[in-house]
């Protein structure tokens, strides 16, 4: 999911969180916990307001944690895409969920082909002109339509590769590390 916004503004993010125990709602902001939120509320559809940050793309991810039976349990994480952006700046900005410089080289198997979704915001244009290079060579260019690219990755080969997503001088860094399948 992606949110793209004016820089001063929240971002209202909606969750459910379910079952009869108390449980701890976490949120974080790239990487880093911003607030949690203890709660007994089941079926409820609650709301958190991420707080206005600076032009940039930035990483939320939430989930929740609870102690069942003495057991602590955690749900899987939810991670959404943000954008804040200042329209007076001339830098864009890209953003994707999918990424390794908060959470390190992403697992993949040789041959398996990953969805690489990223957002852009250009302030100079409706219509950004990207290039995508992998382990140095350029394998796609072109201009976007939208404000989301798709760029699907197959990892031919085993080891660490770089998939890197220029918009003008901005680049974007995913790295995958393929294993035999």
């Amino acid at each position: 999911d992606r949110y793209t916004n004016a820089i001063g503004r929240t971002v209202s993010v909606p969750y459910t969180p379910v079952g009869n125990v108390v449980k701890t709602v976490h949120f974080l902001l790239n990487g880093e916990e911003i607030d949690t939120l203890e709660t007994s509320s089941t079926g409820t559809v609650l709301s958190y307001s991420v707080p206005a940050q600076e032009h940039g793309a930035y990483l939320f991810e939430m989930f929740i944690s609870a102690f069942v039976g003495g057991t602590y349990v955690e749900t899987d994480h939810v991670f959404k895409d943000i954008i804040w952006y200042d329209e007076s700046k001339n830098t864009p900005v890209i953003g994707c969920y999918m990424r390794s410089d908060y959470y390190g080289t992403i697992s993949s198997r040789q041959y398996d082909t990953i969805p690489i979704v990223f957002n852009v915001f250009d302030p100079k244009t409706s219509s950004p002109k990207y290039t995508i290079v992998v382990d140095d060579t350029i394998v796609d260019s072109g201009v976007m339509n939208d404000s989301q690219g798709v760029y699907r990755y197959k990892g031919d080969n085993i080891g660490v590769h770089n998939v890197d997503i220029y918009v003008g001088d901005v680049v974007f860094t995913y790295n995958t590390d393929g294993k035999v399948s």
